[in-house]
């Protein structure tokens, strides 16, 4: 049996070399469809490995008693003493029997509960595990906003979200009812020279590329507003930029800040951004 266990340790390693010299199978090149052949030559190995297991715990059930044991039977039935009787069942185990083979299986079973162990340990800690990634990664992202916004604010000029608000150029936009449709223009002075090439321009847009809500329009001929936007609030003022490009007020100033104390006055508060959201142009030249 000992002879068989080495066998069958030293066949196991090279079990794939010795197949592909068989039947010139290899997993890696034909792929995992394995022929008629490879699988039953698969599956004699396999049999081969249980019926060694199962031979092996039947040897160490059935391992005969030397002649020390029938000697002992012998007294026992002469002359039953407690002491003989504990000395016979302490040479009746296995370990007496077969002593080579049951530490060799009893160091096999010890070598498995480590395993084993290696692979429950992790499982069992796996909590902890998750909680720590989860920790580092929130912190890792903290620190990489905090280091990303200081460094646009090193790039920026040190301008005041009020100073870009101030630059910022109100209007008003007008709708000319057609047939088909309303004409959107800005209602603002020709004699104006933004004014002027804001208006030789293709028509302005009828929403806020950031809410993506439009515009409040004025009606040409009634003077009033639309029935979508009949009260104009200060979300729903509408400014130009330098670079001609409509916006919600509100809006914008939310694309110009930032992180700021709550303490910080508005007026003094570091403008986190400083260019147009749609040409990136710079709202204050």
């Amino acid at each position: 049996f000992a002879f068989g266990s080495f066998a069958l340790v030293i066949y196991s390693i090279y079990h794939s070399h010795v197949r592909f010299y068989l039947f010139r199978y290899s997993r890696e090149r034909d792929g995992p469809m394995r022929p008629a052949g490879v699988r039953l030559y698969d599956q004699l190995f396999h049999t081969i490995c249980i019926l060694y297991v199962y031979g092996g715990v039947s040897l160490i059930q059935n391992c005969q008693r030397d002649t020390s044991d029938e000697a002992m039977a012998e007294a026992l039935a002469e002359e039953p003493s407690e002491d003989l009787l504990q000395t016979a069942a302490a040479t009746n185990t296995c370990e007496a029997t077969c002593p080579v083979l049951y530490h060799a299986t009893d160091l096999y079973v010890a070598t498995l509960e480590l395993f084993a162990l290696s692979l429950i340990l992790p499982l069992l800690c796996l909590p902890c595990i998750y909680l720590w990634i989860l920790n580092r990664a929130s912190g890792e992202s903290d620190t990489l906003a905090q280091i990303s916004e200081e460094l646009q604010n090193s790039r920026n000029q040190p301008v005041t979200v009020q100073e870009l608000m101030d630059v910022l150029e109100p209007v008003k936009l007008v709708g000319t009812s057609l047939e088909d449709a309303t004409v959107v223009r800005l209602d603002v002075d020709e004699d104006d020279s933004k004014s002027a090439e804001a208006n030789v321009a293709t028509n302005p847009p009828k929403e806020c590329c950031i809410c993506m809500s439009e515009f409040p329009l004025s009606d040409e001929e009634m003077g009033l507003v639309s029935s979508y936007q009949r009260e104009t609030t200060e979300a729903d003022t509408v400014v130009r930029t330098q670079c001609g490009h409509l916006f919600h007020k509100k809006c914008l100033g939310g694309w110009i800040g930032g992180r700021w104390a709550s303490s910080e006055r508005a007026d003094t508060r570091r403008a986190r951004r400083t260019c147009c959201p749609l040409c990136r142009q710079e709202l204050k030249q």
